[in-house]
C-alpha cells in the first residue's frame, strides 16, 4: 500500500520588513525543519 506524508512549512517570521525578508522561516522555523530532517534521517 502507498503512504502519503503531508509535511507544512516551518514557523515564518513575522513582521517582515520588506519583500526580501517576507515568507523566510524565523529561528524556529529552520529549528522545526532540522528536528524534521533528523527525525526522517533515523
Amino acid at each position: 500500500m502507498s503512504e502519503i506524508i503531508i509535511v507544512r512549512h516551518g514557523q515564518a517570521q513575522t513582521g517582515a520588513k520588506d519583500e526580501a525578508s517576507y515568507d523566510k522561516l524565523s529561528d524556529l522555523g529552520h529549528q522545526q525543519a532540522a528536528w524534521l530532517g533528523e527525525y526522517w534521517a533515523g
